[in-house]
């Protein structure tokens, strides 16, 4: 984490960070983080 930042934004900071992982760990299996499978954006009503 870098230094003098106030407290409150280091929950921001870690948040970016974790999802620059998790991307960069998606594109390394070979998969696409922008269209995971299983996810659609339309839910079904009935």
């Amino acid at each position: 984490m870098p230094g003098g930042l106030a407290e409150v934004m280091y929950t921001i900071v870690a948040t970016v960070r974790g999802q620059q992982l998790a991307r960069h760990l998606s594109l390394a299996r070979g998969l696409d983080p922008d269209h995971p499978s299983g996810l659609t954006k339309v839910t079904p009503t009935h």
